[in-house]
Formats: C-alpha cells, structure tokens, sequence
C-alpha cells in the first residue's frame, strides 16, 4: 500500500540508512585483534615445503612449540624488544613482549597449523624458521604486523614477495599507532637521529646524499661526513640479488628510501642491507610520517668518497652486528 502522506518511503529509506550506519559503526569499533581475525583471505603461493602441524603453546611473540617438542621461529619477524636504554613509555605500549606473546597464544590455541618452510630453514638456535597459516587462511604473520605487535624483519632466504606483503600490513599498523607504533621509542628515524638508537633493530628513513662504491662494498651516505653520518652498506655478494630486483643502487642518490635493520655504531649509525626487502624505495621527497626532525636534503656535489684501512672496519664491524639477527 502506498503511503497517503507520502512518508511510507522516506521512513523505509531513513531505517534503511539506520541500519547500514549500525553495521558500519559495528566494523569500525572492532579491536585490532578482531579487525586481523577478519582480514580477507586471499591465494598466496607458499613457497618451499608445507607440514601441517599440531601447536603446544606460544614461547613469546614470534616462536611457538610444537606438541613434537620442534620450535619455530616465524619467518619475517621481529618480537618488540625496546633498543637498549629506552624502555617503553607507561600506558598502552607497555608490555608489548607480552601482549604479542598472550595474542599469538591466542591465535594458535587448539588449531592445526600449516608451516611453510623456505630459505633459511633453521637459525642458529636450530629453531624451524617458517610462515604459519591456520586452516582458515588467518597467516600469523600478518595478523601480529597489522595489530603492531611485530615489526617486519627480512632475514637471508626470505620470501621477497611474502616480506612485501607484510610491509603493507605494518605501514597501515604504523599510521594507525596500533600496538609498538604507538610507543615513541619504536619510530621511524631520520638520519639525525638515528644515533641516539643504535644497538637495536631500527628503520631509518631519509634521502641518499651520495652513493660510493670501495672494493666492490656499496655505501648509501645520508649525509656529507661518512664518518659520523647514517650510512646503508650492502656487500659484493648481495649488490647482484639488488640489481635482480630492479633496485639501482647507484641511482638512489637524491632518492627518499627507508631502510631497515640491525643499527650499529661504526664510523656513525649503520645498517647492513643484505636483504632487497631491508631497502624501500619511497619516491617521495616527503618527511617520515612521525614528529621527527625532517631528514637531510641531498645538496650538490658529491660526498668525499669513502677510505678504509685493509680490514675495511666499518663493514666488518656491521656484519659482525648483523648476525645477531640469525
């Protein structure tokens, strides 16, 4: 029947809206644990072999036992450990270790599991090093990454494809300041301040001011002074797995780029790149997205080229602080 005042519509019309922005406040209100355990399942073609297997509990964030006594290490990731000297500030972001520890739990609990094993099959501690996807498609990884509850960590062998992806799952957990990103002491750095962060796993962000090559090493200079400026080293084994992805080394002078991994401090803050994941082209001149000071700018000419004694020491030295990542 047809309204004779002509209001039957409009009132249809108006509990219909109702409705949609229920269901549509309902889905933005979802916690982060509970926005990951909906993220849509879609085909990834798993590298490497695949077991399915039994979970007995969660170590800690990133490492879960299995009921056959094996470990497993999940592949790509990082635990939020705080660097050295800067513990987590008071309120949300305290406990993080444990948060990430009590979710994974979560996630597993009376599951089978399917590993994915490739590259680097064990670590040094002789722990499986694997993806992990539930059987309905939920992959850990990325659910810890997008509730920030693990930063992204690509290690030698690791799927260049599968490390992508969880980069765009901590980008969003980033401009969220879910989980660790809403703690200062995890920010992205600039090249200036990168120095007051080292001994600990980073991403720096900032333009290359010059680019130089000594004995077949590549170092990424983020300012005029190697000696005490942010550098990025790559080694001559690895300069070839970059130019197979596409990535011109030579060509990232005057390009912003962020790089992540271990931060040490040899002749200034330094990260050894020995992954094409650890380097992201970011193609724009614009600053880090947080409160840090603004990176420097490449200004012209170029940077005094670098001279190492024989042993090279500051190479060396970041190789040595590298493997603590293994």
């Amino acid at each position: 029947m047809t309204d004779a005042k002509g209001c039957g519509k409009p009132l249809r019309r108006a509990a219909t809206s109702l409705a949609v922005f229920v269901v549509l406040t309902a889905a933005t209100a979802l916690s982060p644990d509970a926005r990951s355990e909906r993220r849509p399942v879609r085909p990834i073609e798993w590298p490497g072999t695949a077991e399915v297997v039994h979970v007995a509990e969660a170590l800690d964030g990133t490492t879960i036992r299995l009921v056959d006594e094996r470990i497993v290490r999940l592949a790509g990731l990082r635990s939020p450990h705080p660097p050295l000297g800067l513990e987590p500030a008071a309120g949300a972001a305290a406990g993080l270790t444990e948060r990430a520890r009590v979710r994974l739990a979560a996630l597993v609990a009376d599951r089978s599991v399917t590993i994915h094993v490739s590259g680097m099959s064990h670590d040094r501690y002789d722990r499986l090093v694997a993806h992990a996807v539930r059987q309905d498609g939920l992959w850990f990884q990325e659910a810890l990454v997008a509730e920030g509850l693990a930063v992204v960590m690509p290690l030698p062998g690791s799927d260049d494809t599968l490390l992508r992806s969880l980069m765009v799952a901590e980008r969003g957990a980033r401009e969220a300041q879910l989980g660790l990103w809403a703690d200062h002491a995890f920010r992205v750095r600039t090249p200036d301040d990168a120095g007051a962060a080292v001994d600990a796993y980073r991403i720096v962000e900032g333009v290359v001011h010059s680019v130089a090559e000594v004995r077949g090493r590549t170092y990424l200079n983020f300012g005029e002074d190697w000696r005490t400026d942010f550098t990025v080293t790559i080694a001559p084994a690895d300069r070839d797995a970059f130019e197979a992805a596409g990535l011109s080394l030579v060509a990232l002078q005057g390009i912003r780029v962020r790089a992540r991994g271990w931060l040490a401090n040899f002749n200034g803050p330094l990260i050894e790149a020995s992954h094409t994941a650890q380097i992201e082209v970011l193609h724009s001149a614009a600053p880090p997205t947080d409160t840090s000071p603004p990176a420097i700018s490449p200004q012209d000419g170029a940077a005094e080229p670098r001279r190492f004694d024989q042993t090279d020491t500051k190479a060396s030295c970041a190789t040595a602080a590298s493997a603590k990542l293994l």
